[in-house]
Formats: C-alpha cells, sequence, structure tokens
C-alpha cells in the first residue's frame, strides 16, 4: 500500500510517491530502514526471497557498529542475546596457549558501550527486522524483486518483478539499492564493482559440538596449517570454522571427511561427533562502485562495495552505510540540499571504504590468509608486541574497532580543528541521532542563534571541560545525527554559528552548493587504482 509522507512544512507529496525504497532485506536494508524510522520517514523494503536468510555468515559487530545500532534505541536487545566481549584473545590450537591479546576497555571513556558482540547474521537481521517493524514506519515485501531503478525528473520509478504476478512499478523520492553484490539496482544506473579477486577461496562451515570441546577458550587459531584456519564460538555448541583453499581445492565438498581433519586440529586433537549446520565456499575480492549515487539511486552495503571477511569489516560497514545516510534522507525530505547531502554521502563512505576497510582488509588478506605460516605466525606474533604498547594498542583496536574514520572529504564538513569529520568526543551526544550544538562560554547568544538555524531537533548542550574539545577558547561544535562532529569554531558569532550549523546539516546556500560541489568535482577519482 502506498504511503502519504508530510514535508517539514506539513505540505503532503502524492499518495503514489513512497519517499524512500530500499532493495533488499540484509543488514544494511534493514539498518537504513530503521534509520529512517527513527527519523520519521517512512519506507518499503522489497525482498526477492520469502524470508529472512537463514545463515549465519557475518558473526561479529563491531563498535562503531554497536554504537549505530544504539543511537536507533535497538542496542539493549544485542546485548542481551549476543555474547558481549571487552577482551579478544586469540589461542593456538595445537597447544591452547594465548598467541594474541586486544583490549577494547580502555576506549570505555570514548564511546557508551565498549565491547564488540559476537552474534550470527541472521539473528543480527531478526533482531534489526523487530525493531523496524515496531515502529510501524516500514513496509517489508517478500517475494518481490527490484529490477531496475531509474530516475524520472523529481522521483525514481522503481520496477518490480514479484516471484507470482505480474511487474509493477511505482514511483520513489529516493530509492537505495542494499541488494547485494549482483545488485539489479546498481545495475540498472550502469556501475560495477570496480576492483580485484584475490588468488584464494574461503570456506565456512558451522558445526554443532555437545561434548567438552563448546568449553574450549576461543577463538582457536592453528599455529601448524600450511592454509590459514581458525575458528570462533559464536553461540552455544555452535562454532565457525574459516579456512583457505587453493584453486584446485575450491570445488572441494565441504562434508565430514573434508572437515574432520580441520576439527581435530583446530581442536587440539579432540575428536568426536559433530552436525554440519552450514557451509559455504567463496571467492574474495577487493571491489567498489566508481561512485555510490547516480542523482536520487543511491547504493549501500554490499551493492555498493565488497572486501575480504578478514578483520569482519563488510557487514559492519554496511550497517555504517545506513547510519551515514539515513538521517542524510530524512534532512533532504525536510527541505535540505538534497545534491549535497547526497554528495556528501559519496564522497564519506567511498574515501572510508577505500582507505579504511579495503586498506586493513588487504593487508590481513596478504599476510594472513594468502601468506605462507612463517608470515601468518610471523603477523600474529607482531600484533601481539604491538598490543603490550599501550599507544599502539589503542591505534590497533580503534582501527578494527572502525571507530577512527576521518571524513576527510565532504561537501559539509567545515571548521578548522583536529576534531572536523571524526567521532564526537563526548559519548552521549555519539548515540543522540539528533544533531547537537556543543558549546563552551557562549551560551546565551549561540541559544539564540540555535533557534534561527530553524533545525526543529537541535539541542544546545554546554561543554563543563573544554579538554576533549582540545580547545580552551570559548568554541561551537555541531554534532551530526551519525556522532560526527560537522562544524567546529573558535570565537564564534551568531551569524557564523547559524551558517556553520546549517551547511553542516545540508541547508546550504545556493551560492556555497556550487562551490562545495565545484571543489568535489576537482577530487581525484577514489577508485582509481583500485
Amino acid at each position: 500500500m502506498p504511503f502519504t509522507y508530510k514535508s517539514a512544512r506539513g505540505m503532503a507529496t502524492s499518495a503514489k510517491t513512497i519517499p524512500v525504497v530500499i532493495a533488499g532485506a540484509g543488514p544494511a536494508g534493514l539498518s537504513l530502514a530503521l534509520g529512517l524510522a527513527r527519523q520519521g520517514v517512512r519506507s518499503i523494503i522489497f525482498e526477492q526471497n520469502a524470508q529472512l536468510s537463514p545463515h549465519s555468515r557475518a558473526v561479529i559487530i563491531l563498535l562503531r557498529t554497536l554504537e549505530a545500532i544504539q543511537s536507533w534505541n535497538a542496542a539493549e536487545r544485542f546485548l542481551a542475546v549476543g555474547e558481549v566481549l571487552h577482551r579478544i584473545t586469540a589461542y593456538a590450537s595445537e597447544t591452547n596457549d594465548p598467541v594474541f591479546s586486544l583490549d577494547v576497555s580502555p576506549l570505555a571513556a570514548e564511546t557508551p558501550n565498549a565491547s564488540i558482540v559476537v552474534l550470527p547474521q541472521d539473528e543480527t537481521e531478526k533482531l534489526l527486522y523487530d525493531a523496524v517493524m515496531e515502529t510501524g514506519m516500514c513496509e517489508l515485501r517478500f517475494n518481490q524483486r527490484v529490477t531496475a531503478a531509474i530516475e524520472n525528473g523529481d522521483a525514481v520509478t522503481v520496477s518490480v518483478q514479484p516471484v507470482s504476478g505480474d511487474a509493477y512499478s511505482l514511483n520513489a523520492q529516493f530509492a537505495v539499492g542494499a541488494d547485494g553484490a549482483h545488485s539489479m539496482v546498481r545495475q540498472s544506473i550502469g556501475l560495477h564493482l570496480e576492483g580485484k579477486t584475490y588468488p584464494v577461496h574461503v570456506f565456512l562451515a558451522d558445526i554443532r559440538v555437545n561434548d567438552e570441546r563448546d568449553t574450549l577458550p576461543w577463538p582457536r587459531i592453528s599455529m601448524g596449517s600450511p592454509q590459514a584456519l581458525f575458528t570462533i564460538r559464536f553461540a552455544n555448541g555452535q562454532w565457525r570454522i574459516v579456512g583457505t583453499l587453493t584453486e584446485a581445492e575450491a570445488g572441494a565438498s565441504i562434508d565430514e571427511a573434508f572437515l574432520q581433519p580441520r576439527i581435530k586440529t583446530l581442536f587440539g586433537g579432540r575428536s568426536g561427533q559433530f552436525d554440519l549446520i552450514w557451509q559455504s565456499i567463496f571467492a574474495i575480492h577487493r571491489r567498489h562502485a566508481a561512485t555510490f549515487r547516480k542523482g536520487r539511486v543511491i547504493l549501500a552495503g554490499d551493492a555498493a562495495h565488497i572486501n575480504s571477511p578478514a578483520g569482519g569489516q563488510g557487514m559492519n560497514a554496511g550497517i555504517q552505510d545506513a547510519h551515514n545516510l539515513a538521517w542524510k534522507l530524512a534532512y533532504a525530505l525536510r527541505g535540505a540540499d538534497r545534491d549535497v547531502l547526497l554528495t556528501s554521502y559519496d564522497a564519506e563512505r567511498r574515501f572510508t571504504i577505500e582507505h579504511g576497510v579495503e586498506r586493513l582488509t588487504d593487508g590481513l588478506t596478504r599476510n594472513g590468509l594468502t601468506s605462507a605460516p612463517k608470515v601468518r605466525n610471523a603477523l600474529i606474533t607482531l600484533m601481539n608486541r604491538l598490543a603490550k604498547v599501550r599507544p599502539m594498542a589503542r591505534r590497533m583496536m580503534r582501527t578494527m574497532m572502525m571507530i577512527n574514520t576521518r571524513y576527510r572529504r565532504s561537501t559539509i564538513i567545515g571548521g578548522k580543528s583536529s576534531l572536523v569529520g571524526v567521532r564526537s568526543p563526548i559519548p552521549e551526544t555519539l548515540v543522540r541521532y539528533a544533531p547537537t550544538l556543543v558549546v563552551q562560554r557562549v551560551l546565551s547568544e549561540v541559544e539564540e542563534a540555535a533557534a534561527a538555524t530553524q533545525i526543529a531537533d537541535l539541542t544546545v548542550v554546554e561543554c563543563p571541560d573544554w579538554r576533549p574539545w582540545k580547545c580552551s577558547d570559548p568554541f561551537a561544535a555541531l554534532v551530526r545525527p551519525d556522532g560526527v562532529v560537522g562544524y567546529f569554531e573558535r570565537n564564534p558569532n551568531a551569524a557564523s554559528v547559524i551558517g556553520g550549523v546549517r551547511t553542516a546539516l545540508g541547508f546550504v546556500a545556493q551560492d556555497r552548493r556550487e562551490t562545495a560541489e565545484a571543489n568535489w568535482q576537482n577530487v581525484p577519482n577514489l577508485a582509481s587504482g583500485v
């Protein structure tokens, strides 16, 4: 059933035009719908399958992703169901000795939840689905595939093919392709994933054990296998086994004969019965689209980028795409500058994927998954030594937890501070999912300026301690709904605050919009050289 959406001015759009159509009910698509709902925006998700995926696939929710989920008021259900870890210690399967340990707790001062959550992806999707459905702001249509999304003036014509029945089309103000690596939405706008494929295959096997092996410490890494081999426990009695295969082995059958020697290696020579729950073999890639948006059509998650599973970044990056995009779509629907906001999404997330996610996963893949045992073991030893040096440990953990992202190239970031474009240093502002203007010793004047911005959900907060902001002068800082500092100014006045806040939230005057777009066009193509 089509929705009617009322803008901030109270004007209803056509009943036949949906605010946002989302292709794909995976983590990225469900997260986007939840983020939109928290901003008061309705959406429809089309999913080609008959139900949510029953497979475990990704099993780690990283710290930055947990912040996003908390900002959508859904973190408690994840913390209650998943295995919450504050320290990651890996053990050699042959000796049961710890070979690597990294503590998350030193990050407690800069995040509401200094932890990661071990939870299979099918459970993650169920929790996101429940949270979305509870809002009453989203309709999910199963057994219906989006086959194309074509911009048509002030709308996007979305073509849908049900499993049974005739194809039909509808109009949306925005369409988002979160429909995976083989995205039909991406293909319909003439884009493909550019990059490389590694000369190795990875197998995943989820098994169930019902004996003393389930009490062994984990993750467990084989230090002596000729190829990479490790396992992680993701639920009671359930373990994920991950290993690499040569090209010649890529056609192997993941059966009992294949798994039994590997299980014996990983569980320290302990044999026993097991049940195979699920298995998969796949090639691994480092690829992304040349742009994450064309007009009103936007890409997120695997539709925009795919990378090696090393480091557990893939699903998390997709959810973080949604965290960045949802508020921008909401503000565009409220009257902010659509092109500037969506260009900022492309600039910020594509830069992050290429210079953050891909660099980390590529290094871990080349030195951890595709290298000889001596190289892999040397990497583990090096990481363990670095983890004992406090500054290095913190740097490593921030990288692995995906909280070191800095949006260096963006059409809406402004101000002179090392904090501009990074996560707010104040934990509570990371999870509000509404803009916060943080001020120091300029409260009365800025409160008047904040009202003059005409941003209805903007909150002004006085900062009692200037040190996290690295500025003892009077200042004003705008924390965006996704927790990123979008504007910072020393000794601000009312006019500069109004301009800085509105620009950071996409309400850009025409002359500033043209300048911003011209500046972005002059930035080299970030996809080049991949």
